[in-house]
């Protein structure tokens, strides 16, 4: 799937849909991440999904909100076509981070 990778102004992507997969947030890990975003830390960019209207969620909730309550305006973002189904059905494989996985996995990043 292609898709392009861009700075986006958090504000325009649609936290009303419903493509959360986890039960609820979890806000340890959002106070967690946005801590080490205060101390400089990067983040892998958040999956989005553009309907022709609505830019929707696919992977990156914990980190979107992270960046919000940090006081950041904007999050790097894989934007790809596709809708509501495409962002729930990119998170069918769960996978269980930490915000130390994340910054391990950044640091191994080109």
């Amino acid at each position: 799937m292609l898709f392009v990778k861009k700075d986006m102004q958090i504000s325009k992507i649609n936290l009303e849909e419903n493509t959360q997969s986890r039960v609820e947030i979890n806000q340890n890990t959002v106070d967690e991440y946005a801590a080490d975003l205060k101390e400089g830390a990067k983040f892998p960019p958040v999956v989005l999904f553009h309907d022709g209207k609505n830019f929707l969620i696919g992977d990156g909730w914990h980190r979107l909100l992270a960046f919000k309550k940090a006081g950041k305006k904007n999050i790097e973002a894989e934007i790809k076509v596709g809708g509501e189904r495409d962002a729930v059905l990119i998170q069918s494989v769960p996978i269980q981070r930490t915000a130390c996985s994340v910054r391990m996995r950044t640091k191994e990043m080109p």
